[in-house]
C-alpha cells in the first residue's frame, strides 16, 4: 500500500461533523484545526475581545435554523409559477448580461 494514499474515513453517524478534506485525508484529529485556531485567538485577542467573540458565537450556535415545511415549499413554487406566467422573471441571457455588467462596474471601481 502506498503511504501517500489518504486514510479511510469512518463516519460517526451519531453527530454531524464539519471535517475538512485535509483533516480526513491526512488523518489529523478533527479537533486539531480548532485547537490551532483557539491558540491563535488566545495570542491575538484581548480579554474583552475574547468575551465579545464568545458571546456572539454562543448566540449564533443557539439560533436554530428550521427547514422549510412542504407547505412552505409548495407555496414558494406556486408563487414562482405565478411570477413566471406574469412575466416577472429574467431569461438566462438577461441574467448573464446583468452579471457581466456588475462585474465590469466592480472592476472599474
Amino acid at each position: 500500500m502506498d503511504n501517500n494514499e489518504p486514510k479511510k474515513y469512518e463516519q460517526d453517524n451519531t453527530e454531524p461533523s464539519m471535517a475538512s478534506e485535509p483533516t480526513i485525508a491526512y488523518g489529523y484529529s478533527q479537533g486539531a484545526p480548532l485547537a490551532g485556531l483557539l491558540e491563535y485567538l488566545y495570542a491575538t485577542l484581548s480579554p474583552k475581545s475574547m468575551q465579545w467573540l464568545g458571546e456572539h458565537l454562543i448566540e449564533h450556535a443557539q439560533s436554530v435554523v428550521q427547514p422549510y415545511t412542504m407547505a412552505e415549499i409548495d407555496a414558494m413554487l406556486e408563487e414562482s409559477e405565478r411570477d413566471f406566467e406574469a412575466g416577472r422573471c429574467y431569461s438566462t441571457e438577461q441574467v448573464l448580461q446583468m452579471c457581466k455588467e456588475a462585474q465590469s462596474k466592480k472592476q472599474m471601481a
